[in-house]
């Protein structure tokens, strides 16, 4: 019974994907409702009652799984501690993960999303009036995507998260195996010359004309707070392993 959360931009499809060929195995993506799925915001549970149903699909003799959930890391670590489930937190090196939330993004800006271009209308008193780069859609989409990304991550290494690099887990198949507590007589096809590939977010704004945003100088000029240090998004990536 394993739950593992993410911001998202990580591969979390493809590794759900790899998981559903476990035998008995029953995966949820991207839904906070393990026992109706649906995406997160219809029909959401709290991490407890989430973490309830993970334990009725076990009993049931399945082997269940939950896969970018986006419960805050602190609360969805304790709910699986007093589930008896094993909590851990998907990474991707933050700057490509950053990268891919910004595709997202600017995709759903351009499809008339409300609740996000008031998001970035309030980033440039917030954000952009502080760093040295246009006011343009772009910047402030990158910028939000950067807020959104690290200020997740950042919260799963105060929480003392365990750490799993996308990046790994899609290359390295004793490593997903570990991960995963994939029983031995499994087979993964993914690993074995199938290897599959989902939801590539940069993919889907191909081909939009649109000024690229700043993306070097807000990566180098950006700074946060972990653990009374001020990183940058490459202190970041080396926080989670990325040296």
């Amino acid at each position: 019974m394993i739950l593992a959360d993410s911001i998202g931009f990580a591969a979390t499809h493809t590794i759900s994907s790899i998981l559903a060929e476990i035998p008995d195995a029953e995966v949820r993506h991207g839904s906070r409702n393990f026992e109706k799925g649906g995406p997160v915001g219809i029909g959401d549970t709290s991490p407890v009652e989430f973490l309830d149903a993970m334990k009725r699909s076990r009993k049931a003799g399945r082997r269940p799984y939950a896969v970018h959930c986006l419960f805050p890391p602190a609360e969805g670590k304790v709910a699986c501690r007093l589930s008896g489930a094993t909590h851990k937190l998907i990474v991707r090196e933050p700057s490509s993960q950053i990268r891919s939330c910004y595709s997202w993004m600017l995709r759903k800006l351009l499809r008339g999303d409300e609740i996000l271009f008031k998001k970035l209308a309030a980033i440039e008193p917030q954000f952009l009036a502080k760093v040295p780069v246009r006011s343009t859609l772009a910047n402030a989409a990158f910028a939000n995507a950067m807020m959104h990304v690290v200020g997740y991550n950042i919260a799963a290494l105060e929480a003392g998260c365990e750490i799993l690099q996308m990046e790994r887990l899609v290359s390295d198949e004793a490593y997903f195996r570990a991960a995963f507590d994939v029983p031995e007589d499994a087979v993964l096809s993914h690993f074995v010359g199938d290897a599959v590939h989902r939801a590539s977010h940069r993919k889907q704004i191909e081909g939009i004309e649109l000024a690229d945003p700043d993306e070097e100088n807000l990566l180098q000029i950006a700074s946060w707070e972990v653990r009374g240090e001020s990183i940058s998004v490459a202190g970041l990536a080396r926080l989670l392993g990325y040296d």
